[in-house]
């Protein structure tokens, strides 16, 4: 927002453009109970909003909520993805013959309620049932401590090639998310690789697919 103010001040004739991937003030309603910060984050994306030159929203349900908060029509700019991003490599450690998988990182709130509703809710009945299948978890994070089963595994970086690698080739991936905004690029690009997805509806909110391929 700073740079937003110095580039309207010292730089006249830019011409700039608001390309916003999630609502800001929705993120921080959703996950903060500051009042401070909640109305900060909502006046200065209103501000944005209002004087940039160009904005966008990355689906047609954002695009509605901006119009909504701040009487503003962006340009609805989809999510997508380059298909090279999508190279598979296989990695040099072992993989288990079965695993699902979710991918995101724990710092990000929306992945951290969703893994630890997965670990703490979900796996137990998942392993009940199918003793050998494992959870791999990718992502910036996760604390370690919360691995609570040998069928729990945590790979924190891994390398795009690597991870799609195993996207490909996971039985499936569970996204359990609650609230959220934006699209899921993870889940565009996983549907992309193939891979079968059980979420919810704010797993794909937003996305529209246009055709069984």
């Amino acid at each position: 927002f700073i740079f937003f103010i110095l580039s309207k001040i010292f730089l006249k004739k830019a011409i700039i453009i608001y390309h916003s991937h999630n609502i800001e003030y929705d993120i921080r309603k959703n996950k903060n109970n500051n009042i401070i910060i909640i109305s900060l984050t909502k006046l200065f994306e209103k501000c944005l909003y209002k004087y940039c030159n160009f904005s966008t929203a990355v689906s047609l349900i954002d695009k509605i909520r901006i119009k909504k908060l701040y009487k503003i029509n962006p340009y609805l700019f989809e999510n997508g993805l380059d298909i090279k991003r999508l190279i598979l490599k296989k990695p040099k450690f072992k993989l288990p013959k079965q695993y699902f998988m979710y991918v995101g990182s724990y710092w990000f709130e929306p992945n951290r309620i969703s893994i630890d509703l997965l670990i703490e809710k979900i796996f137990p009945i998942i392993v009940k049932i199918f003793p050998k299948l494992k959870l791999i978890i990718t992502g910036e994070g996760f604390p370690k401590h919360k691995i609570n089963h040998s069928n729990i595994i945590y790979c924190k970086n891994l390398k795009k090639k690597y991870l799609n690698y195993l996207i490909s080739n996971a039985n499936f991936l569970l996204f359990p998310l609650k609230k959220a905004t934006g699209t899921k690029l993870k889940i565009i690009e996983s549907l992309i690789l193939g891979s079968q997805i059980i979420t919810t509806k704010y797993g794909v909110l937003g996305i529209y697919l246009r055709s069984q391929n």
